[in-house]
C-alpha cells in the first residue's frame, strides 16, 4: 500500500509545493482558483492524452488508482514547485475527498469567504459530508498577510 501525498513550506512571500499522487495544492488569488499540482493518476493520464473527458473520468472506476505514491518503491519521483505569494494569497492542500463531492468554485467561494483558516477547513468537510462524503477528508489553508497577521 502507497499513500499520496501534498507537502507545503512557507519561507517569506514564497511557498514551496511537494506532492505525489492526487492530493492537491491550489492557489486561491483574488476572485481565481489555480490547481498548482497534477494528479498523479491513471485517469488523469487518459484525461491528458484525449482518452476521457472530464464527466467521463468522474464516472471511471479506475479513478482512484495512483501512479505515483509514498511507500510503494523504495523511491518515489515528487513535482516540486514554488510559488511567490502575494498579500492576502491563500493557499489549499486537500485530499480527493474533498475534491471529488465540492468543485473547485465552490472551493474558491467557501475559501473567499472568511479570513478564519479553521472555520474555512470545517466548512469545506461539511460540504464534502454533504455532497456524499465517499472518502476521507483533509483540508489544510494557509492565509498570507503582508502585516504578518
Amino acid at each position: 500500500m502507497g499513500t499520496p501525498v501534498a507537502a507545503a513550506l512557507l519561507d517569506g512571500s514564497k511557498v514551496s509545493i511537494a506532492h505525489a499522487g492526487y492530493r492537491r495544492s491550489y492557489l486561491i488569488r483574488a476572485s481565481s482558483i489555480v490547481q498548482l499540482t497534477d494528479d498523479h493518476s491513471i485517469v488523469s493520464e487518459q484525461i491528458k492524452s484525449g482518452l476521457l473527458t472530464k464527466e467521463e473520468a468522474e464516472g471511471s472506476e479506475m479513478r482512484n488508482i495512483i501512479t505515483r505514491a509514498l511507500g510503494t518503491t523504495p523511491s518515489v519521483d515528487i513535482d516540486l514547485d514554488e510559488i511567490d505569494l502575494m498579500d492576502a494569497d491563500r493557499v489549499v492542500l486537500c485530499s480527493d475527498g474533498l475534491t471529488t463531492m465540492v468543485s473547485d468554485n465552490v472551493i474558491l467561494s467557501t475559501v473567499a469567504a472568511s479570513d478564519e483558516p479553521d472555520r474555512v477547513c470545517s466548512a469545506l468537510i461539511d460540504i464534502a459530508n454533504k455532497n456524499g462524503g465517499k472518502d476521507n477528508i483533509t483540508v489544510a489553508l494557509v492565509y498570507l498577510f503582508a502585516d504578518g497577521s
